[in-house]
Parts: structure tokens; C-alpha cells; sequence
């Protein structure tokens, strides 16, 4: 992989929350086997204050090049006020199930594919044991020595337990945190290939009730560890024309190279035997890779007398904006209207963004952000006539103290159901409230661009980046990649791409489109990424690159590191970093 970070630190750190879901006996049983996996893999992303210790940072994401020794330090705080707290830290191999959740691995994640993905070899911790007094803390270095041949992306784990008591019987707990160590090589560019594997449909009774599942299969045959997101679409075949049924969204997840994973949505409704055609989607880095289409014939539920199809509702505004001040009471109105000619029963309920959820920039969190918890809408629940409409009164109550940012912002979720209980499907709206006693400020930042191969023989490559939203309110940014020649001019660009429209405060992105750079002579250009989110205001980067071919004619896109590697007297537009404009 060809790419580029800036050094840790510059930018908000993300946790990420995982839900297991479990049905059927089947899937019970492998809930059972994945238990303990799944107590561990909470107890890594979840602070630990109050289970005797915590660990910082939950999560290791590092680049080197081959050859390179890289120094991780560690921090390991006793929480417990009242005793010494022994902790051992020790490497493992990083296993993924199929949910994309991580756990600990006995073997090389890539073992299935043919080549090696773990770095568990590559980590040493001179410190493999620390003795730290109470509210107290230590910190341990983890070196990553990278060998020379690596190329791609690696994973390891890093396990930090307190050891069983010593001489005590019986049963004891011991508390135990599981750190993804995540390693990308820089340097000449590897092969991204992720697709769609299948996609699949099935209908479960279970003691807890019956439902229909969807199952998203992604493989990655690629070096890469790219970020993935995706929806399926189901249509209904009926009077000889498809009908949409419904739409599952499977929130963004990362896929160890040589992993194939099974992401599962519950559709919430019992559906009926038929034709059905499913329509798969996904996102690679924010570029849209080939979708995947299968008509299926479809063993639903016998008893279903009813298509439970999704009933989009209509809301005006699209967006709702409340100018607020400390200890003010505000009320606005929002239209919502029923197209479809079924009665259904709508609870509205407002929410915090998951854009806000377990984000942070320095003392800011993402849920100081939220409005959530000052919003009401009235009536919170009602039933809607076949083109009925009702006004929702949206109430936002602001707390006296505490305003003390610009914006705040609530996700207005309208859920539907029919009269026997199944989802007619979700709408949303956002409330975005604002406080005019502080100014905006939109500002970002861009982040972890690279360069990875898509087909060497056509010198097609994928380009993404990393937008984030460091400022005071939302944006829209625009991204564009180019490669420039010595004189500044365009030979290859492309506008990246992203779905989720406006990025909220602390907001984290990825942006992504296909460079066509078969024409390209050898020879040395600027690769420059723009970012335009707010009027007159934009962010360029630009580094050199080199280009080659081998002997059977196929391309090489390098990212130089340095530009000490560019040749004397090579001179590039703007040099080798364009700052922010």
C-alpha cells in the first residue's frame, strides 16, 4: 500500500460499538461458543474505570516501512485506590469473525487465503510485566519491527490481564483487555480487491418470535485493510414489475485482508413466499465497487397475509433549525405525511447522531454535541390514515449553563408499524439547533491518503482519503485527486466520493474514487488531494510520486515519503506539501 498518515494525535480518536445478534438454535449455540470472545472484545472498547485498571490507547494504528523499528508507548493506570495492580502484556494473533468483530486467534487470520496478515511475531514488549500502586500508572513501550519483504497491511493483538491469584482456590475472575494493533506498510502500492460475495435471505422462528434475515458476504482477496459499508435492497416481484420491500444499511466496518465476512441485518417482518430480487451495495474506502443482483425464490413465513413494505413518510422541513440561548424554551413544527394507503402507527423519538457517538477532540466529546436529551416531539406517538398528515411539535428545552458551543444536533427518528406489529420502516430528519452566542467555525482535516492497485495492466488505482470534521459545525466537503506534471497541469483527476451527506462536528469520513492512469509516461508527478467544505475555505495536500513500469508493460503508482527521494533538480508544483489554504 502507498500511503500516507498524519502523526497520532492530530485527530479525533473513534471507538467503535459491536452488537451481537443471536436467533435460532443454530445461532445460539454459536452465540454461547462466542461469548467469551464477545465479553472481551467489550471489555477492549469500553473504559475500565471501576474493573481495576485501564489501558490507553484501546487501539493501535501505525505505518512504517520495511526494515523499520516503530515505538508504541503504552499507558497501564491502576484504578483501584486501595491496592497494587500486577498486569502482563503479552502479543497474540488478531482474529475477525465474520461479523467483523475482533477477538483473540490461535492462527494467521490469512491462513485460508495463502499468506501470512499477522504481525504477532513482529511485536516486542521489553516490559512484559508491571507492578503498579494504587491510581497509579506505568508505561510500557511495544516495539513493531517490521521485516524487510512486508508489503500491505498486518494485524496483531496485545493482551493485557492480570494473572490469577496466587495459592486461591475455587473460581476467580480476572480482568482481561484486547488491544488490535493495525500496521500498514508504506512504500510500493499492493493490490485492493474487495467484492461481494453473496447475499442471501432466510426466514428463522426462534422461541423469541420470527423475522426475516439478511446476510451480506464481502470478501477481501486484496493486502488491504479498507473500511466497508454497505446496503441491500430487497424488491418484490408483483402484476409482472419489482416493487421495493424494504433497505438494510450495514454500518462501516474494517475487513482483514484474506477475511470474508457474514454481516447480518434483521428486517424486523415476516415476509411471504415469492420471488424476491436482493440488490447489493457496498463502499470500499468511499468508492462504490460492482454491485451484486440475484433473483431468489424466497420460503417466507405461511402464515404472513400481509407485505410489510417500507412507507417512506414525508417531512417538511428536511431539516429542522431552532436558534436557541441558555434556559430558553423553543417550539417549532414539522409536517409528517403518510403516502401510502395503509394506516401505520408512528413513534418519534429523538436521538443523539451517530456521528457524536464515542468520538473526542481533545476535552470536546461528541456528546457534548447532542441535543438529544433537550428534545421533545408532541405527540410522541400516533397513528397516520392512508395520506394522512400530522404536526409534530418539536420542543427543545435548554439547560441555563453549560451552552457553550455553537451548534448542537439531534436526530429526529420517526418508526413505523402496521397494525400487526411489523416495521413499515424508518424516516429520519435532523434538528440542528443554534446557539448565536458563539460563532461558527468550520474547519478541517485530511487525513490517511493512499494509493492502491486496481489493475496494473489497465493502471487503474483506487485513491482515498480521510476527511475530518475539527470545526464547529457541519459541512459538506467536496474532495478531488489529481496527478499533476512538473508544469502543474492535470493529467489524471477524479472527484471522491462518499454517501451520509453532511459531516457533523468530530465526524469522521472516507472519501474515495478510481484513478484511469494507464496514459502516464515513467517519470516523477505531484499527486494533490483538495478538500472545499465551506465558502472560500479548503485544504490542499500534495506529494510526489513516481511512476514505472515493469518489463510487461504494467504500472507503478508510488507515494515518495520524502522529498529526498524525488532525484536532484526535480522540481514539482507547490513543492512536496501544499499547506492549508
Amino acid at each position: 500500500m502507498s500511503s500516507l498518515r498524519t502523526p497520532a494525535g492530530r485527530h479525533p480518536y473513534k471507538h467503535t460499538q459491536l452488537k451481537a445478534l443471536c436467533f435460532g438454535a443454530r445461532s445460539r449455540a454459536l452465540c454461547r461458543a462466542l461469548l467469551p470472545l464477545i465479553v472481551l472484545l467489550f471489555a477492549s472498547i469500553m473504559p475500565a474505570y471501576g474493573q481495576g485498571f485501564m489501558v490507553n490507547p484501546m487501539r493501535i494504528d501505525v505505518e512504517g516501512r520495511p526494515g523499520q523499528t516503530l515505538r508504541v508507548p503504552l499507558e497501564l493506570r491502576n484504578t483501584a485506590g486501595n491496592r497494587n495492580q500486577i498486569l502482563e502484556v503479552n502479543a497474540t494473533h488478531l482474529g475477525q469473525t465474520e461479523r467483523g468483530q475482533w477477538g483473540v486467534s490461535n492462527e494467521d487470520p490469512g491462513t485460508s487465503a495463502g499468506f501470512s496478515v499477522s504481525a504477532m511475531d513482529w511485536l516486542d514488549i521489553p516490559q512484559d510485566r508491571v507492578d503498579i500502586g494504587p491510581l497509579e500508572a506505568e508505561e510500557v513501550d511495544l516495539l513493531i519491527n517490521i521485516p524487510q519483504n512486508a508489503r500491505g497491511t498486518y494485524v496483531a493483538g496485545l493482551l493485557v490481564e492480570s494473572p490469577p491469584p496466587e495459592g486461591q482456590s475455587g473460581i476467580s475472575v480476572r480482568m482481561r483487555f484486547i488491544i488490535p494493533v493495525i500496521v500498514e506498510i508504506q512504500g510500493r502500492s499492493v493490490r485492493q480487491q474487495v467484492s461481494i460475495s453473496d447475499v442471501e435471505m432466510e426466514f428463522v422462528e426462534s422461541d423469541d418470535g420470527a423475522s426475516t434475515y439478511l446476510t451480506l458476504g464481502i470478501l477481501n482477496e486484496g493486502r488491504t485493510f479498507p473500511r466497508v459499508r454497505g446496503t441491500v435492497q430487497v424488491d418484490k416481484e408483483s402484476d409482472g414489475r419489482w416493487r421495493t420491500v424494504t433497505r438494510a444499511e450495514y454500518r462501516e466496518v474494517g475487513i482483514v485482508p484474506g477475511v470474508q465476512l457474514a454481516l447480518l441485518q434483521d428486517l424486523e417482518r415476516r415476509l411471504p413466499s415469492g420471488t424476491y430480487r436482493l440488490r447489493a451495495d457496498i463502499q470500499v474506502d468511499g468508492r462504490r465497487v460492482a454491485p451484486l443482483v440475484e433473483e431468489i425464490t424466497f420460503e417466507g413465513d405461511a402464515d404472513a397475509d400481509l407485505l410489510a413494505f417500507d412507507q417512506t413518510l414525508t417531512l417538511s422541513p428536511d431539516m429542522l433549525e431552532l436558534n436557541v440561548s441558555p434556559g430558553a424554551t423553543r417550539t417549532s413544527i414539522i409536517t409528517v405525511t403518510n403516502p401510502s394507503d395503509e394506516p401505520i402507527t408512528v413513534n418519534a423519538t429523538a436521538l443523539t447522531p451517530d456521528g457524536l457517538r464515542n468520538v473526542a477532540m481533545g476535552d470536546i466529546t461528541g456528546e457534548q454535541l447532542s441535543a438529544a436529551s433537550w428534545v421533545e416531539m408532541r405527540p410522541s406517538q400516533f397513528t397516520l390514515r392512508p395520506n394522512g398528515r400530522q404536526n409534530l411539535r418539536v420542543v427543545s428545552s435548554v439547560p441555563r449553563d453549560d451552552l457553550n458551543h455553537a451548534n448542537y444536533y439531534a436526530i429526529l427518528k420517526l418508526e413505523s408499524s402496521y397494525a400487526d406489529g411489523q416495521s413499515a420502516g424508518e424516516t429520519t430528519s435532523t434538528a440542528h439547533l443554534t446557539n448565536s452566542q458563539v460563532g461558527a467555525s468550520p474547519r478541517g482535516s485530511l487525513e490517511r491518503v493512499s494509493l492502491t492497485e486496481l489493475d496494473a495492466e489497465e493502471g487503474s488505482y483506487a485513491v482515498s482519503a480521510r476527511f475530518i470534521n475539527i470545526g464547529n459545525v457541519h459541512l459538506e466537503p467536496r474532495l478531488r485527486a489529481q496527478i499533476l506534471n512538473p508544469r502543474g497541469r492535470e493529467r489524471v483527476g477524479v472527484d471522491l466520493g462518499s454517501d451520509g451527506g453532511f459531516l457533523l462536528p468530530l465526524e469522521t469520513r472516507e472519501f474515495g474514487g478510481e484513478l484511469e492512469a494507464g496514459g502516464l509516461d515513467e517519470g516523477f508527478y505531484a499527486l494533490r488531494l483538495t478538500a472545499e467544505f465551506a465558502e472560500r475555505e479548503n485544504i490542499t495536500r500534495q506529494y510526489p510520486v513516481e511512476v514505472t513500469r515493469n518489463a510487461a508493460g504494467e504500472l507503478t503508482i508510488e507515494i515518495l515519503e520524502d522529498e529526498d527521494d524525488l532525484p536532484e533538480d526535480t522540481e514539482l508544483p507547490g513543492g512536496p506539501d501544499v499547506e492549508e489554504q
